[in-house]
């Protein structure tokens, strides 16, 4: 049920299970019938992401700290894969702190040779590649990302897809590569439409529009992109996806001599948060307030 309220966008719904896995869990008698993956460390890992993008980013780090404890715990490789894959590489993407993902990837590719798998192998070798692609090895990292990709479609899997191909296509923008960036939230659209994959649909469209302005498309066009990414994290209570997508209005608005509107639009959102004001989002929202406020 958490599962499918989370991948479905009901932030609010999959938090009260997964809450309630924890408080039903007891370790002495469920480690036993939980199967591969520990269902203290798969809870414990997706309420890392429900809190981060509900606007928790320090509780969302507790949460992590969590997973990673349990998972040492228990010692189980399928479950410490599971913790790194999900409450690690997948979480510290979302803020985009590279060191962190690339070093979750590196102990993970270690704990997988160790013992013989290959479990999650598309997943992380995307998140490596996107390490690369976010630093100077733009074209290696590139490479990994569409090999991670292939993996996953090779496999049939469809879980994170729209999510996993919008990141590839903020690549591509930050590359000047507009329309293959369009192409891929086209794509990522498309497969949310098929799949029912909707807790990433605010940032889909943000980077929508962040490549349609980007590669000069019209003031609606990009408003547009930007509306839906607003309309779309408000409806889910995606509070940090709400920021983003403020963010990207204000600047837009700003720079077409909306200034007022722009801050008047911001403000109250920056000021909703009570936590997480070291975090590269919050740090730019105030930034953006002060310049508005000039």
């Amino acid at each position: 049920m958490g599962q499918s309220l989370l991948v479905g966008g009901d932030l609010a719904a999959a938090q009260k299970e997964y809450e309630t896995v924890l408080a039903l869990y007891d370790p002495e008698r469920d480690r036993s019938i939980t199967g591969a993956v520990d269902l203290f460390a798969i809870g414990s890992s997706y309420l890392t992401w429900i809190l981060w993008i509900s606007g928790y980013p320090e509780r969302a780090a507790k949460m992590q700290a969590q997973a990673f404890s349990y998972a040492a715990k228990l010692n189980r490789p399928l479950t410490t894969g599971w913790a790194l894959c999900y409450a690690g590489a997948m979480l510290d993407q979302f803020s985009g702190n590279v060191a962190a993902v690339l070093a979750h990837t590196k102990t993970h590719a270690t704990l997988m040779a160790e013992h013989g798998m290959n479990t999650y192998q598309g997943i992380m070798g995307f998140y490596e590649g996107w390490t690369m692609a976010s630093s100077d090895e733009v074209e290696k990292g590139i490479a990994f990302m569409q090999r991670g990709l292939a993996l996953l479609e090779a496999k049939n899997v469809v879980a994170h897809r729209p999510h996993l191909l919008s990141i590839f296509a903020q690549v591509q923008v930050r590359q000047g590569d507009f329309q293959s960036a369009l192409a891929l939230c086209t794509d990522a659209q498309e497969r949310v439409r098929q799949t029912g994959q909707h807790y990433f649909d605010a940032e889909i469209y943000r980077i929508e529009g962040e490549a349609r302005r980007a590669a000069g498309h019209s003031l609606t066009d990009v408003e547009h992109s930007f509306g839906r990414a607003l309309e779309g994290s408000r409806q889910k209570g995606a509070r940090m996806f709400e920021l983003r997508a403020v963010k990207a209005l204000a600047r837009l608005w700003s720079d077409h001599e909306r200034k007022v509107e722009a801050r008047d639009l911001l403000a109250p959102v920056y000021g909703w948060f009570t936590e997480g004001f070291d975090t590269v989002d919050l740090k730019a929202a105030k930034a953006l307030l002060v310049e508005l406020s000039e």
